[in-house]
């Protein structure tokens, strides 16, 4: 069986969606919403989800030397 390969505008979807899902977690924890999980844990995740976003347009722009 092959393997799944993901098409290049499902990358740059997923990409768009880590960032508005990063941020919306960091503004949730900015709030001081009171939920199951401390604020801590909430940026945390946010701040990976947010920069993993950044750097998947990072490595694809001209300005990448990798």
């Amino acid at each position: 069986m092959k393997g799944f390969e993901m098409k290049e505008w499902m990358k740059v979807f997923l990409a768009f969606l880590s960032i508005t899902a990063g941020l919306g977690l960091i503004l949730t924890a900015w709030n001081q919403a009171d939920y199951y999980v401390a604020d801590w844990v909430l940026y945390c995740v946010g701040i990976t989800m947010f920069t993993g976003g950044i750097t998947f347009f990072w490595t694809r722009s001209k300005f990448y030397k990798g």
